[in-house]
């Protein structure tokens, strides 16, 4: 009932501005506000996914409304622009973070049933992982069963976890509880998109909008940015190009005597994101970005403000899937302590040990130069660099005395990950190998599973030891399959994990959902626990990747502060090769 009634009262706004009540219609938008908010923090926590994703779907429409009112008139009225926020605050991504706050409440209850059972359900959904890799001809015939069992077990848990009162409080952050945890010089950017509804008619548009704050902001600012096919166009233009083409597009600066201004489109996308933000911003500034919808896949350090200058040079970028999270974080520092090291990397695709065998490895393959022309992601050859790589990370973290454990050769396997599951609070991991997103869902037969998976976590994965065959279709040996999917580590428990980095190409990629971000390697981490991750936005070239590694870990293992040592590394890459292209995948995001 109150459903409807929350439906019947979004539409009001529209009713009465259109009869010149003003303030009536404020009122009703500020109302039936608080009755959603209400709504989502007594009823969603006790939701499965999946029900979580009806909730969601069953107020899309009626939110995209709000969005649309408070679009068109907070200019006027300013608070308008506050509601919106704290709306996009409360639903941008939530599935994500109660489905992680649940899993830190349960593990940290006590609750020796509770735990028990969460135990139960994720060896379930690793076995329903294994049987989805599986051509669909191969599967249990039991698989349904599996799959409400799950379900029922997953229920079961955030009940557990609402009982404890541990998620509620993750849906209540406001806007003004941001601009309290800003520091001075500190600005949040939440970046939202929604379907345009003009008062009297639902339009083909979809909007992108940024709500800027500051600490010394009354309200937050709601910068209109323009439609989704605007961004899209620029995006998907050069799809088809080799990396280093497509890049040099996205982020290049036309040159003032350019024949075809067109084929640099790092100004317009200047033009048409981050000028109309910049009024609010000030030179020096640290930025909290928060990005939603194709925002994900360009990075804003990287775009161009004229020939010779990027946006690096006058702001420092921090990525976070939402600024609420300056809030709730317990530490508003970027504090990296590493109490472990593991380490994989050199990997044999070809090969891999049997999992008695699995274990530290001392290398089998011979040391090889890195070759400059291979990239991460390109095919599934043996990548020296890695090698290299994990090497010299090694030996600065034995320099500090660090435990660490190196996975190499035909030890890099996917149970050697799997086994890493529960046990490895206040480790720092970093897995450098060949990262895959399949974009599109193929219909016609192919070798592998993950090709035709309707389900996107599959779609996006790493490559282990051994993974090779597999891909190919091939019988393999005993054990896992070698390729480690995002729907295989969003079944990890890798909380209290402080640092993941993904030294693979197209790790930052995923599938688009509105409300939820995307749906790959980069949700399948978060949604492991694991705290800050550092991913790439396309295919990385193996030897300045090595490079940029070597640096960061110098840095961090020196200052514990993630953020300055993947700053300091990403400018020195860039010193040496000022291309995007070398260093502008890089992302680091909490």
């Amino acid at each position: 009932m109150r459903i409807l009634l929350i439906a019947l009262v979004l539409a009001f706004p529209y009713v009465s501005a259109n009869g010149q009540s003003w303030e009536a219609a404020i009122r009703g938008q500020q109302q039936v506000i608080t009755l959603f908010l209400t709504d989502l923090q007594e009823s969603f926590a006790f939701l499965a996914e999946e029900e979580q994703q009806t909730y969601i779907a069953r107020y899309r429409y009626n939110l995209d409304m709000h969005r649309g009112f408070c679009y068109q008139f907070s200019d006027r009225y300013p608070e308008l622009a506050g509601d919106a926020l704290n709306l996009t605050l409360a639903t941008k991504g939530m599935i994500l973070q109660t489905g992680r706050e649940m899993r830190r409440t349960i593990l940290q209850s006590g609750d020796t049933a509770a735990i028990s059972l969460f135990n139960e359900w994720t060896e379930l959904k690793d076995k329903l992982a294994d049987q989805y890799s599986l051509p669909e001809q191969k599967r249990l015939q039991g698989l349904p069963k599996m799959e409400k069992r799950a379900i029922q077990y997953e229920k079961d848990l955030y009940r557990i976890a609402a009982s404890y009162n541990g998620l509620p409080d993750l849906l209540g952050v406001r806007w003004e509880d941001v601009r309290a945890a800003l520091p001075d010089q500190h600005v949040a950017v939440e970046f939202s998109h929604f379907r345009y509804f003009d008062g009297e008619h639902w339009t083909d548009s979809l909007l992108y909008v940024a709500f800027v704050l500051r600490r010394d902001m009354p309200w937050p600012v709601m910068v209109r940015l323009g439609e989704e096919k605007e961004i899209s166009s620029i995006l998907l233009a050069k799809k088809d190009q080799p990396t280093i083409d497509r890049v040099n597009y996205l982020y290049g600066f036309p040159e003032p005597d350019m024949d075809d201004p067109d084929d640099m489109a790092g100004q317009r996308l200047y033009a048409l994101i981050w000028k109309k933000i910049e009024p609010f911003l000030q030179p020096g500034d640290t930025i909290h970005v928060a990005p939603s919808g194709w925002l994900h896949l360009l990075n804003p350090s990287a775009i161009p403000f004229d020939y010779d200058h990027v946006l690096a040079d006058r702001y420092t970028f921090e990525w976070t899937s939402t600024t609420g999270l300056l809030a709730t974080a317990s530490d508003s520092t970027a504090a990296v302590v590493a109490g472990k090291l593991l380490l994989f990397g050199g990997i044999n695709y070809e090969q891999k040990a049997t999992a008695a065998a699995i274990g530290i490895s001392n290398g089998a393959l011979p040391e090889t130069m890195m070759e400059p022309g291979v990239s991460r992601g390109a095919n599934w050859k043996y990548l020296p660099g890695t090698r290299a790589e994990v090497n010299a990370i090694a030996e600065m973290a034995a320099n500090k005395a660090l435990d660490v454990q190196v996975f190499k050769d035909e030890m890099a396997t996917e149970e050697a990950f799997n086994a890493l599951s529960g046990n490895v609070e206040g480790a720092i991991i970093h897995i450098a190998t060949h990262g895959f997103f399949l974009e599109n869902q193929r219909e016609e037969p192919a070798d592998n599973a993950f090709t035709v998976a309707e389900n996107p976590l599959l779609r996006s994965g790493l490559l282990m030891a051994g993974a090779a065959p597999s891909w190919r279709g091939e019988q393999t040996t005993e054990g896992k399959d070698g390729i480690l999917t995002a729907l295989d580590i969003a079944n990890s428990d890798l909380t209290g994990v402080p640092l993941v980095v993904l030294s693979a190409c197209n790790t930052g990629m995923g599938t688009m959902d509105d409300g939820e971000g995307l749906y790959g390697l980069q949700r399948a981490f978060r949604m492991a626990g694991t705290d800050y991750l550092l991913m790439t936005l396309w295919e990385v070239p193996d030897a300045q990747t090595a490079r940029f590694m070597q640096e960061l870990y110098s840095h961090l293992l020196e200052t514990n502060d993630v953020q300055r040592a993947f700053t300091t590394a990403r400018e020195l890459i860039r010193s040496n090769y000022p291309a995007p292209y070398y260093w502008g995948a890089f992302v680091l995001t909490r």
